[in-house]
């Protein structure tokens, strides 16, 4: 075991799953790169909010300051102090506000204060988080499938509205000042990465029937044309059968009846939720990057872990240029090729020793229409390769698997290329499995990605000493080899 890979806090080691994959450790060229609980810890903390049209919460997180040092931006003297705080606060928080902007406007008997209840009132209900009783410590702890809803329902508890139980089809939350109040919880309509939200219809103490939408947004229900929607909706949802000719029209149906529910909503507020990098992860991508490797993952994430820095060029291929048109896609990639093949031409005939200073950024939909388009596929192939950088962004978790056709892409047609994927979750499995070489993050999305990987470790940062220390000495150790055999 190396001791310079062991992560301490979750008492975990590096491990060697396959062997005969350590010289490969000393070529590999690509990166491919998974970013939530990869480059980030996923772990949520609730940082600021906007009510009303009023921010609270201050202090800058490590990707703003990163971000803010990139734009030649200054701090403000207040987001510095915040910054540096050493205030206590629960798990899933860090709210700082030094000024009590928060408090004294909560104090006030107005409209606005109203609306601030009425946010976190929400913030409290809207969710499908669950609560477990630890018997050995007498306490009761949240559990949620996501990071982010744990930080929502923490913020909310913080300040006052405690979710303390759901059972019946009812949610009860502990207001201070006012006791229990409690909710009727009628409908569920879960979150989807095509609708990007989630929403819960339910029954006040005044027999007011609310939908709450996550993204801070609700209206009040005629009870009637519920009750007839509710109806439809039912019936729809026991229609789903995955295995019938029909579930594709089943599945329409459901979409538009929970379209019709989500619109004509009045907006409360919204919510800022910081997930940190992890520790090194800026320091180990700039070291990799200064031996030549690339890398792929997703733009303020990019900046702060050091993958683009201020003097790249950013080459950015989206919906909103491409128009859903393989046409116009094909024609501005071929634009993008020839004007970074002539800037990398350039570099060499001046003999920088550098990489060359451009990055590519491409969303999900463009990626998809790039698949199903041989020429695209390898324009996109042509242009990434003068590229020391490519970031994906705003990719659904079906698009994601569109990246592990990225990595064989590439494995299949640069010569000499050795390829390797890294990520922490189920989705990162085909990517990790495609690549010459996977590594697997052992973090709180279980353990597929490590159980298909060559090589396990717990933090990203360790790539750096797998790679440029144990990497380098296999091959250097199996090139003096060869001289004996």
């Amino acid at each position: 075991m190396c001791v310079g890979m062991y992560y301490a806090p979750s008492d975990t080691p590096a491990a060697v799953r396959n062997a005969d994959l350590n010289d490969e450790l000393g070529q590999i060229t690509h990166i491919f790169s998974d970013k939530t609980g990869t480059l980030t810890a996923n772990e949520m903390n609730f940082r600021k909010m906007s009510i009303n049209g009023r921010s609270y919460g201050r202090g800058s997180t490590d990707i703003g300051r990163a971000t803010a040092m990139r734009t030649g931006r200054m701090e403000s003297v207040t987001d510095c102090q915040a910054s540096t705080g050493d205030a206590a606060h629960p798990p899933h928080v860090e709210f700082l506000d030094p000024h009590g902007l928060f408090a004294r406007d909560r104090a006030t008997r107005d409209g606005h204060a109203d609306a601030i209840e009425a946010f976190l009132t929400h913030l409290s209900v809207c969710h499908s988080v669950v609560l477990e009783r630890d018997d050995v410590t007498n306490t009761t702890n949240f559990s949620a499938s996501s990071p982010d809803e744990l930080a929502l329902v923490a913020g909310a508890a913080y300040f006052g509205h405690q979710f303390t139980e759901r059972s019946n089809g009812r949610a009860v939350v502990h207001v201070l000042g006012k006791g229990d109040v409690e909710f009727q919880m009628l409908e569920l309509i879960e979150f989807t990465s095509t609708r990007k939200r989630m929403s819960v219809v339910v029954r006040a103490l005044d027999n007011r029937i609310l939908l709450l939408t996550k993204g801070a947004d609700s209206r009040e229900l005629d009870q009637d044309w519920y009750h007839t929607w509710s109806t439809q909706y039912k019936q729809a949802l026991s229609n789903l059968d995955e295995t019938s000719p029909s579930y594709k029209l089943d599945l329409l149906v459901v979409e538009r009846l929970e379209d019709e529910m989500e619109c004509d909503l009045e907006l409360l507020g919204a919510t800022a939720v910081e997930d940190r990098l992890q520790t090194g992860v800026p320091v180990a991508i700039s070291s990799l990057m200064r031996a030549g490797i690339k890398e792929e993952t997703a733009i303020n994430i990019a900046f702060a872990c050091q993958l683009i820095t201020n003097d790249m060029d950013r080459l950015v291929l989206n919906m909103e240029f491409c128009q859903s048109n393989p046409e116009v896609l094909k024609k501005l990639m071929l634009d993008k090729a020839h004007r970074t093949r002539t800037s990398t031409i350039k570099q060499r005939s001046s003999k920088s020793l550098e990489l060359t200073k451009q990055a590519l950024v491409i969303d999900g939909p463009v990626l998809t229409m790039v698949y199903h388009y041989p020429l695209l596929k390898f324009l996109f192939l042509e242009l990434a390769q003068q590229c020391a950088a490519v970031i994906c962004c705003r990719v659904s978790p079906k698009q994601k698997a569109e990246v592990s056709n990225v990595v064989a892409l590439v494995k299949n047609n640069v010569k000499n290329c050795r390829t390797l994927s890294i990520g922490d979750g189920a989705n990162d499995v085909s990517m990790i499995q495609e690549a010459h070489v996977g590594v697997g993050i052992s973090g709180h999305e279980g353990m597929q990605a490590v159980n298909a990987s060559d090589f396990a470790i717990a933090q990203f940062a360790f790539l750096q000493r797998l790679l440029l220390v144990h990497g380098h000495w296999n091959y250097r150790r199996m090139s003096k080899l060869v001289l004996y055999v």
